[in-house]
């Protein structure tokens, strides 16, 4: 689902204007954004936004690698690397969801 899409959704769901929703998101993505920033080395950065979803950052240093396209010795960047974590509550009623859906099918 793309911001668009996620506005709209979000507007039909709540009743409120698509342009308040536009702001939302933007505010959303602006908060997500400058927390990962907040990411400190060895400990990851967590943010709840929704029971069962937890966006996380994990900051990296800069680092010695291995160049795939010519074997020489690089240095990468210092950088946050974000994943996912999905809750065990969430993953069962996706799981029931589906579930439901393949013996519709």
């Amino acid at each position: 689902m793309k911001k668009p899409e996620l506005t709209d959704e979000l507007a039909a769901r709540t009743g409120f204007y698509k342009k308040n929703m536009k702001e939302v998101v933007d505010a959303l993505s602006d908060i997500v954004e400058e927390h990962f920033q907040t990411a400190e080395f060895g400990a990851d950065s967590e943010l709840h936004l929704a029971p069962g979803v937890v966006l996380c950052g994990e900051r990296k240093p800069e680092q010695e690698a291995i160049d795939p396209r010519n074997r020489e010795t690089i240095i990468t960047p210092e950088k946050v690397l974000p994943y996912a974590i999905f809750k065990q509550s969430i993953r069962k009623k996706l799981y029931v969801q589906t579930k439901k859906k393949n013996k519709k099918g």
